[in-house]
This record gives structure tokens, C-alpha cells and sequence, in this order.
């Protein structure tokens, strides 16, 4: 694992002779430098209710994975805004630590398409 070190030197502006310096080693343990994947060729397709009359609809679930240490691996999901193009997006939603996927109460618009394409950020 890469090891520094880093010197740290504290001045006093008023006594001179209080000047000191000292040597601060830094080993690292592990970095995060692996980013979320989704499992390719996994695009998950969900039906989605016309109206379900229920609030917060699960209707499906993403999932990555991140192959740092467990420490640095708590992965959050975002809904990108600009993936649907249509106002439908507002009734979808992502929950940040589950990843699953909800439809609102008042479910979609009848005449509008019937085919969303969501893009999740993990």
C-alpha cells in the first residue's frame, strides 16, 4: 500500500525560536477508486400501472455493485432528469440507498407513451 509523507511546520509570527516542524507518514488502507457498475446486459424492464391508486408504488429495483472495501462501498442511487423527455418523469422516483423504483399514486397519463426509458446514476 502507497506510503507518504507529508511535513507539517507551524510558524509564530511573534517568537521565532517556536518555529517546529514534524514529519506526518500517511499509509494508505485502501482508496475508493472503483465506481459503481451495473451488471451488464441488465436492463431491467418494469410494468407500470396506468393508476394504482397506491402511494409510492415499487414497481422494480436496480442494482450496482462497487468492488472497493466495505468502507468505501455504500453505493446511492439518482433518477438523471434529462434521460425520459416527457413530464411522466416527475410520477417516477429512485430510493437513494434501496434502489427501487416507484411510480406515484396518480400512476401516468392516459395518451401518452407507454414505453420510459429512466437512466439511474449509481
Amino acid at each position: 500500500l502507497p506510503l507518504f509523507q507529508l511535513v507539517v511546520t507551524a510558524w509564530s509570527v511573534f517568537d521565532s525560536t517556536k518555529n517546529a516542524s514534524r514529519v506526518l507518514r500517511i499509509e494508505l488502507e485502501d482508496v475508493d477508486d472503483n465506481a459503481p457498475l451495473f451488471i451488464k446486459g441488465a436492463q431491467p424492464v418494469f410494468v407500470v400501472p396506468r393508476s394504482s391508486g397506491r402511494s409510492n408504488l415499487v414497481i422494480g429495483r436496480v442494482f450496482a455493485e462497487d468492488r472497493d472495501g466495505a468502507d468505501l462501498n455504500a453505493i446511492h442511487y439518482y433518477l438523471l432528469p434529462k434521460c425520459t423527455g416527457t413530464a411522466e418523469f416527475d410520477n417516477f422516483a429512485v430510493n437513494d440507498y434501496t434502489g427501487e423504483i416507484t411510480v406515484g399514486a396518480e400512476g401516468l397519463v392516459t395518451g401518452h407513451a407507454n414505453r420510459f426509458e429512466l437512466c439511474v446514476l449509481a
